[in-house]
């Protein structure tokens, strides 16, 4: 049988197969080209996909997006940016603006260059008196340029919001704020992509090209704050957290935040005060996002800070427990080894350790000592003797005031020991600044910390915030002041990062400073003044520079607990800590009955705790 495409007339009986042949042949060509044209259709798609980019931006999961707005008008002309590979349009930004448009208008000439190879002009808006803008000129307006064109009439009702459409001879990009410039720079070079021909060198929009977009999705779910003051920063707070600063507002201004919060579905959560200092907590509709709004008197600001719940967790208000353990006791844990001056400061500094135990029998433990063995052991053994059960102990919070060793430096140990089999921690509270910040102080990023957390599996992990409020078996913990209320300044050292924080039980307040610089510290000072009054402190810093006369006249404490080894207390620098100016105030207090050095030894105090008699520690120092 012949086996060729074509058959004989002549030959009958074979015709039909070869007819079979020719059917399957057909067939085969047309699956061809249906499958090729699966093919263009789903090139297409990838290219109109490029509508909505997935670039990364600050703020976690937050990404640049954009839609589609325009309608087909067909007296419109198209704008040209290019024809044969030469620019026709330029770039324009008004003469004054922020950096935010500066930088966008020169993001958006490099996207021309990286699509093209091509360079267009940049320029300001400038026109000489008398003369007017040439309508005909073809140019690109990023920002409030003098241009009509710019003045589009868009109002914007949420951050991070921007607008690029064509008018005339001009491409207009407009948006909210920096966010939104970035974001548009961002989709529209990215965008560019997509019009550019290069065999004939020509870049042309059409004429109905309208988009609407976010440079932000977190921050586009907040309304904008209506303010006659402006946003002063847009600061980068870490762990995907987000805070725009705003100032010049006043308290009204921030109350009056509530109703387009409430009208965009946020929940409220929280509301507290301290002084004439305001803060609202609040969770977008989704519950994808918490934000917290701050406001502080003395500088007249609002901060508004945003971060995914993923990231964070609401604080936690317990009014109900099981009185099982008593009253709430308080120990200060004395860490030191015993000077020896042939070993480095770590070998006998004693960092800062200090333990609540609650009413249900659950405990809040604040910071640690160095990450060293010794440590470790005080730690666990101090704990044993508290717990009910010591082969059982949960730890209701562990806060870290900030990542130094001296203070994290003995959870990192537990983390990573067989010790952590017999303890549960149910939250780690604290708040540790950007990458970028530790960068700028010189400082390691504390990834150690985040990996040992990692090891307490079901452990919450909660950034605080000022104004914060928690609540654990009948212990209630106040946040006064984090990094955030230095910003937009940058951090100057890791101290001015320390979380300042009290705890009130049994009636009693007891104010933690943590190693508050005298940076933060000037902000607590001008931020709560009589605020502060507690009835026991936390000496700042150790005794190093930090603490202030002003700060320990606010607070007024009966009783200080002071975190610092026995042989910095009698001899630093040749006359002791208990000589610096700041600490010696502390002695003379009319108020205060008692100072409980922690050097080598363990204290445990029953809230609430009452001195009848002044009790200082010995001097001259005692010959062990």
């Amino acid at each position: 049988m012949a086996r060729g495409c074509y058959a004989r007339l002549s030959d009958s009986g074979k015709v039909v197969v070869m007819i079979k042949q020719n059917v399957k042949k057909r067939l085969t060509q047309i699956i061809c080209i249906i499958l090729a044209a699966m093919m263009v259709v789903g090139l297409i798609l990838i290219i109109l996909s490029g509508c909505s980019p997935q670039k990364q931006t600050e703020g976690g999961d937050s990404s640049v997006s954009a839609v589609q707005t325009g309608e087909e008008d067909p007296s419109a002309q198209d704008f040209v940016v290019l024809r044969g590979g030469e620019a026709v349009c330029s770039v324009i930004r008004p003469g004054l603006t922020t950096q935010s448009v500066k930088d966008a208008a020169v993001a958006i000439r490099r996207g021309i260059e990286a699509v093209t190879g091509v360079l267009p002009v940049i320029s300001d808006d400038y026109l000489e008196p008398g003369k007017e803008a040439d309508s005909s000129d073809l140019e690109i307006l990023v920002g409030k340029t003098n241009r009509p064109e710019s003045d589009a009439g868009i109002t914007y009702t949420n951050y991070a919001g921007f607008s690029i459409f064509v008018s005339g001879n001009k491409l207009v990009v407009l948006a909210s704020d920096d966010v939104g410039y970035k974001g548009a720079a961002e989709w529209l070079s990215n965008k560019l992509y997509d019009y550019y021909v290069r065999e004939s060198g020509e870049l042309v929009l059409p004429a109905d090209f309208s988009v609407s977009g976010s440079g932000n999705s977190m921050l586009s779910t907040l309304p904008i704050y209506n303010t006659a003051g402006k946003i002063e920063s847009l600061w980068d707070c870490g762990d995907s957290c987000l805070m725009y600063i705003i100032k010049e507002t006043n308290s009204a201004e921030f109350e009056a935040y509530a109703a387009p919060l409430a009208a965009a579905g946020f929940v409220s959560t929280a509301v507290n005060q301290i002084g004439n200092n305001l803060y609202r907590t609040y969770t977008t509709p989704d519950g994808k996002y918490v934000l917290n709004t701050v406001f502080t008197a003395y500088e007249k600001k609002t901060r508004l800070i945003i971060e995914p719940l993923s990231k964070t967790a609401l604080p936690d208000y317990e009014t109900e427990y099981t009185d099982t353990a008593g009253p709430v006791t308080l120990t200060q844990v004395g860490l030191e080894y015993l000077y020896d001056p042939s070993k480095h400061i770590s070998n006998y500094q004693i960092g800062m350790l200090y333990i609540f135990r609650l009413r249900d029998g659950r405990f809040i433990v604040i910071d640690g000592g160095y990450n060293k063995d010794k440590n470790l052991s005080l730690f666990v053994s101090e704990m044993k003797k508290l717990a009910a059960d010591p082969n059982n102990i949960t730890i209701a919070a562990w806060i870290f005031t900030h990542s130094h060793g001296d203070h994290v430096g003995l959870f990192r140990s537990l983390a990573n020991s067989s010790e952590r089999s017999i303890f549960t921690v149910e939250r780690f509270i604290f708040n540790f600044m950007s990458k970028e910040q530790y960068t700028k102080i010189n400082e390691g990023y504390p990834a150690a910390v985040y990996s040992g957390i990692a090891n307490f599996k079901g452990a919450k992990i909660i950034k605080a915030h000022p104004g914060q409020k928690f609540s654990f078996g009948g212990a209630e913990i106040e946040y006064y002041s984090t990094i955030e209320l230095v910003a937009p300044k940058d951090c100057d050292t890791g101290n001015t990062t320390s979380a300042v924080f009290s705890v009130t039980a049994e009636g009693q307040k007891i104010m933690f400073l943590g190693d508050s610089s005298n940076t933060m510290t000037d902000v607590l000072i001008k931020c709560y003044g009589n605020e502060l009054k507690s009835d026991i402190v936390q000496v700042a810093h150790h005794g190093a520079p930090g603490g202030t006369v002003e700060l320990y006249k606010l607070i007024d404490a009966r009783v200080a607990f002071w975190p610092l080894g026995v042989w910095d207390y009698y001899n630093f620098g040749g006359r002791g800590r208990k000589n610096e100016t700041w600490n010696a105030y502390l002695f003379s207090s009319p108020n205060m009955m008692e100072i409980i050095l922690a050097g080598h030894s363990e204290r445990t105090v029953t809230l609430p705790y009452e001195p009848t008699v002044k009790t200082f520690p010995p001097d001259p120092e005692p010959k062990e």
